[in-house]
């Protein structure tokens, strides 16, 4: 590359940082209510996705480890926390339960 061209790259991005900065302290964006409502239900939704599968692949009184189930969600395009987060609301409900220091997980009726 020429340096032309790294410093052009380079006022680039350094304008978009500045750019970001200025937005975040003197606009103050917010989320209007209707929106926020609207990102919980998504968040919501891909959260009973990952509940389903886990379900799918868990039959009833079967034990897993925990790092295994995560890494075959993983493969199928479900992230790490959300699958990590549907275990922790399916454990509150009592339909899942953990074993050995949360290694283990033994699903419930």
């Amino acid at each position: 590359m020429s340096i032309l061209v790294m410093s052009s790259l380079r006022a680039r991005i350094f304008s978009s940082i500045l750019i970001r900065k200025y937005c975040q302290t003197v606009c103050r964006p917010r989320l209007s209510d209707s929106a926020a409502t609207l990102l919980q239900e998504s968040y919501v939704k891909i959260r009973q996705k990952a509940e389903t599968k886990i379900k799918r692949r868990m039959g009833i009184g079967s034990h897993i480890s925990e790092r295994r189930l995560i890494d075959e969600l993983a493969r199928m395009g479900i992230n790490d926390s959300i699958v990590r987060r549907a275990l922790i609301i399916m454990h509150q409900r009592d339909e899942v339960e953990y074993k050995r220091e949360r290694r283990v997980i033994l699903r419930k009726a």
